[in-house]
């Protein structure tokens, strides 16, 4: 282990021992009294003294030329430090302003995608919408086209239905005629085949049947009945009134009280209304008659 006492240098060692030795010399020239003992001690002193201010400004020569050196080298590592911070902040703004370009790119690019973005999204809506008022009105066309079907075939089950009936009572005249051609149960032959006539809309020919049914048998309420709803359709109300009539006091006479009172109150208003056309006929026939006059 190193001592922590610092070593002195010989200078020092002997100047210390120059100025012990020149004060022994004094107190032994004192002592017997020569004073050439001290005069020597005295010069070892002083020229040894010199010799440790030479080395002291020596030794500070030699530190302050090594402070000038210290100081030259700090010198030169600040300005290596001052021109490499210089250039690290240079490098810093030249990165920051690349980093600035490149983000105002990025951002030109993100306004130009946005935007292109934003064109193909409308053009996308536009083309959707479109499709979707195409399918719309393909769908209201399909909605018409199954509406008119529905109707088409509604109209075809009628006339299916109307040709049925048709057949059925095409049928029933020819089963009655046959009836009637061999005689079994005549009456009844023509006032069924009248009624099929009836359904069928041939007016006329049914009342002949209903005519030749009433000749058979003239009590025969439902033949006047009938024969008198044609000449109502007609439009032959006084027929049509004395039918009613008739077939009111048949309906009567065998206790068909409800039927008597159909037939007696539609007879009833048939009469009213032949009675107020008769009425009107008869006023303007006059009316015609007084103008011819006073014309």
């Amino acid at each position: 282990m190193k001592s922590s006492i610092p070593q002195r240098h010989w200078l020092d060692i002997a100047e210390i021992a120059a100025v012990v030795s020149s004060v022994g010399s004094v107190v032994a020239g004192v002592f017997y009294q020569q004073l050439l003992w001290a005069t020597v001690p005295l010069s070892a002193s002083a020229t040894f003294a010199l010799l440790g201010r030479q080395r002291l400004q020596s030794a500070i020569a030699e530190r302050q030329q090594a402070s000038q050196v210290l100081i030259q080298e700090n010198q030169t590592k600040l300005a290596d430090l001052t021109e490499q911070s210089s250039e690290s902040e240079q490098k810093h703004q030249s990165s920051i302003t690349e980093l600035k370009d490149e983000i105002g790119q990025v951002k030109t690019l993100a306004v130009t995608e946005l935007a292109r973005l934003q064109q193909e999204s409308k053009s996308g809506l536009d083309r959707t919408t479109g499709e979707l008022q195409q399918l719309q009105t393909s769908l209201a066309k399909l909605t018409d086209l199954d509406r008119d079907l529905q109707q088409n075939l509604n109209t075809l089950q009628a006339k299916q239905q109307e040709t049925s009936r048709i057949v059925r009572e095409l049928k029933a005249i020819d089963i009655f005629t046959q009836n009637i051609n061999i005689e079994l149960n005549t009456v009844q032959s023509y006032f069924e085949r009248g009624l099929a006539y009836q359904r069928l809309g041939n007016k006329h020919r049914a009342i002949d049947d209903f005519g030749k049914a009433i000749e058979l048998d003239p009590n025969h309420p439902q033949a006047y009945y009938h024969r008198g709803l044609l000449y109502r359709e007609m439009g032959i109300d006084r027929k049509a009134v004395v039918d009613l009539r008739r077939a009111s006091q048949l309906y009567f006479d065998r206790g068909d009280l409800d039927k008597y009172r159909e037939t007696r109150d539609l007879g009833q208003e048939i009469h009213q209304d032949t009675v107020i056309e008769t009425e009107i006929e008869n006023q303007q026939h006059s009316e015609v008659i007084v103008g011819n006059l006073f014309g």
